[in-house]
């Protein structure tokens, strides 16, 4: 929500979202309820790029190896207005800020270990007019967000990948090692028995 409001997204944008796991699928929701033009969504894992196609972006498209990420540069050569990196990635940042097109903005959203580095041009930063902006999640939005899910504008269904009562938290920790790119959000739920 902070993020959100931060970005200040105007009417028409072209948006994309880099990454499609939990933090990008809730990106998905909130962009796709906003007045923009379109939102592309990208992630490295296909079955993640399914379900962000199945909650709202306009586009899909799987990227993550050298002629995936070429065809992807030949499809969208003018770049989005805006880029909003959820990977937590160095590289998907990188990515991500490479495809902002003059006059727009990049928000880095994903958290990326602290003694992450990238390398940017600043001429090319100040030449083309890109805004980077970046945002955490602070305590006031909260009552927002539960707002937001209460609403159905956050799709939780969606996004929850998976659910398990108490009995079950090792089996799902196991399961979340193990199959970490087709599981979005596993959930541990007490009621379940």
């Amino acid at each position: 929500v902070n993020g959100y409001e931060r970005l200040q997204i105007e009417t028409g944008s072209s948006v994309l979202v880099v990454g499609a796991g939990s933090v990008g699928l809730l990106w998905n929701n909130m962009v796709k309820h906003s007045c923009t033009s379109s939102l592309c969504q990208v992630d490295v894992v296909e079955q993640r790029v399914e379900i962000a196609k199945g909650i709202g972006a306009d586009a899909v498209e799987l990227i993550g190896n050298p002629d995936l990420n070429r065809d992807f540069e030949k499809k969208y050569k003018d770049g989005f207005d805006i880029v909003i990196d959820c990977t937590g990635e160095a590289e998907g940042v990188k990515w991500g800020l490479n495809k902002v097109r003059p006059g727009g903005k990049f928000m880095i959203f994903g958290v990326c270990n602290h003694d992450a580095k990238v390398e940017i041009s600043p001429f090319e930063l100040l030449w083309n007019e890109i805004s980077i902006i970046t945002a955490k999640m602070p305590p006031k939005t909260l009552d927002k967000a539960v707002r937001l899910i209460e609403s159905g504008i956050i799709n939780t269904n969606e996004i929850v990948t998976g659910q398990y009562g108490l009995k079950d938290v090792e089996s799902c920790i196991n399961k979340f090692r193990s199959s970490r790119e087709s599981e979005v959000k596993m959930m541990i739920n007490p009621t379940l028995g």
